[in-house]
C-alpha cells in the first residue's frame, strides 16, 4: 500500500516495485505483489484502503519504517487461528536508529486497549473485526493502533 509518501527513499522503492509488478514479477517466495496507491491521506486511510482490498481473513498492518522477523506471520497466524476470540496479535519490538531497545507490549482485553497502547501499530488483525468496527478512524492522522472491536 503506497500511502502517498513523499519520502525520497520510499518513492524510489515503490517505483522499483511498481516496475516489477508491471512485468508480472513475484517476490522471492513466488507471491504476486499487488501495489495500491493513493494520495497521502494519513496512515488510517492507507490501512483502510489496503485492508479493504485484501481478500484474506487475516491482514498484517506494517508501517513503512518497521520490519518483521522471518517467522512473524506464521507465529501470529497460528495464535489467531487457535483462539477465535483474539482479534489482533503482535510481538515484542526491537527499536533501531535513534533509540535501541526492546519494547514488550502487554496485550490484553478491550479495557486495556482503551487505557493505554498495549499493541503496536504493526500487527496481524482479523479482517472481520476490522469490518465490524468500521475500520481505522481516518480523522486520526498520526500513528494508530488496531481499531477497537465493538462488543457483539
Amino acid at each position: 500500500m503506497n500511502d502517498g509518501s513523499d519520502d525520497h527513499a520510499s518513492v524510489e522503492m515503490l517505483n522499483a516495485t511498481l516496475d516489477d509488478c508491471r512485468h508480472g514479477a513475484m517476490d522471492a517466495n513466488g507471491v504476486a505483489i499487488d501495489l495500491i496507491g493513493q494520495v497521502n491521506a494519513g496512515p488510517s486511510a492507507a490501512r483502510n484502503r489496503g485492508i479493504a482490498a485484501a481478500e484474506t481473513p487475516f491482514v498484517v498492518v506494517l508501517d513503512g519504517d518497521d520490519r518483521l522477523r522471518p517467522a512473524f506471520i506464521e507465529r501470529t497466524l497460528s495464535m489467531l487461528s487457535a483462539d477465535k476470540t483474539m482479534v489482533a496479535a503482535s510481538g515484542w519490538l526491537q527499536t533501531f536508529g535513534v533509540l535501541e531497545s526492546v519494547v514488550q507490549p502487554t496485550g490484553g482485553n478491550a479495557a486495556a486497549f482503551v487505557s493505554h497502547n498495549c499493541c503496536p501499530a504493526t500487527c496481524m488483525i482479523r479482517r472481520a473485526a476490522w469490518e465490524r468496527c468500521g475500520g481505522y478512524d481516518e480523522s486520526m492522522r498520526g500513528d494508530t493502533t488496531p481499531p477497537p472491536v465493538k462488543p457483539s
